[in-house]
């Protein structure tokens, strides 16, 4: 369910996507293009009303609510600008679309995209999904890193972004992973070694330490070649780089990963393998409830070259 508000009524009522949403939070995304300042400002002058109450920014708005807006903001509209997509991506990103349906989408993000923008980034998977559906209702369910291939989750709405990340929050959600990593596991292990976010080399990382928050990881191995094997790995937590994290915390890192694992060891490995230039890590499966209580199972084939590198060590 949208919100099709026009921008030009002078009183705004809520739906069903927003509602217990941060009045704040609200008018930022219904008018991108005013400075937070100024929304927080007239929230404080008693210029915005909720059902002709004076509120706060925090105050959380409900379904069926009258949000009162000042005349002279009769004429905002939201900015539909969406990046230009180069064809290329635009085909790579549409031919890896798993599900589409009201609520949510599901991706087999390719290796090597961004899900979201950041420094010297031209696009990102938000950036080409909102593109390609002329939406900005568009938001990422969780992440996934640039390296890592795989199922993905976005949302179309914020009723399914909340009972999403209600799912999340409640550990009702299932994600599988497979990945080669360095060395032979010859049986499944459980990896409970908490880890915090640090900067490693001025490079975002994930370590363990005591003092870090709970994180889950179980690795099972499927085949075990001459020096690596590959595993299946469920995780019950979703903390940074967290796979990456245990597998180098249990000797064992993911091949390919050159912020966790040995560089001149895959450097090497790179060199006798020259086709196969990507981290060996890809989300396989997630299975989750949608909001009418359906269960959804959606998996995301290996891309050529992981399917590839497995074909090395046969």
């Amino acid at each position: 369910m949208v919100d099709n508000t026009p921008m030009s009524q002078k009183n705004l009522k809520v739906d069903a996507n927003n509602d217990q949403r941060r009045l704040d939070n609200y008018l930022i995304y219904k008018f991108p293009n005013l400075p937070k300042s100024k929304i927080y400002s007239m929230i404080r002058k008693g210029e915005i009303r909720i059902n002709s109450k004076r509120c706060k920014a925090q105050t959380k708005i409900s379904l069926g609510d009258e949000i009162r807006l000042p005349p002279y903001l009769e004429s905002e509209k939201r900015d539909n600008n969406f990046k230009n997509l180069p064809p290329k991506i635009e085909k790579l990103i549409k031919n890896a679309i798993i599900f589409d349906d009201d609520d949510f989408i599901v991706i087999n993000k390719p290796e090597g995209i961004s899900v979201h923008g950041g420094s010297g980034q031209k696009f990102s998977l938000i950036d080409g999904v909102r593109s390609i559906y002329s939406s900005n209702d568009i938001d990422l369910c969780h992440r996934l890193d640039k390296e890592t291939s795989g199922c993905i989750v976005l949302s179309k709405n914020k009723l399914f972004l909340k009972h999403f990340n209600g799912l999340l929050r409640t550990k009702k959600i299932t994600k599988t992973y497979l990945a080669i990593i360095c060395g032979k596991l010859k049986k499944s292990i459980t990896v409970t070694d908490k880890l915090i976010a640090r900067r490693r080399n001025n490079i975002k990382t994930s370590l363990v330490d005591d003092s870090g928050k709970e994180a889950l990881s179980i690795f099972n191995p499927i085949k075990i070649y001459k020096n690596y094997t590959l595993v299946e790995i469920e995780i019950l937590t979703g903390k940074l780089h967290q796979i990456r994290a245990h597998a180098e915390s249990i000797k064992h890192p993911v091949l390919g990963d050159f912020k966790y694992g040995n560089i001149k060891l895959f450097k090497e490995f790179y060199r006798l393998h020259p086709t196969f230039k990507r981290l060996a890590l890809h989300s396989q499966s997630i299975a989750f409830l949608n909001i009418d209580d359906q269960q959804h199972l959606f998996v995301a084939d290996l891309n050529d070259d992981f399917q590839r590198v497995t074909k090395i060590f046969s």
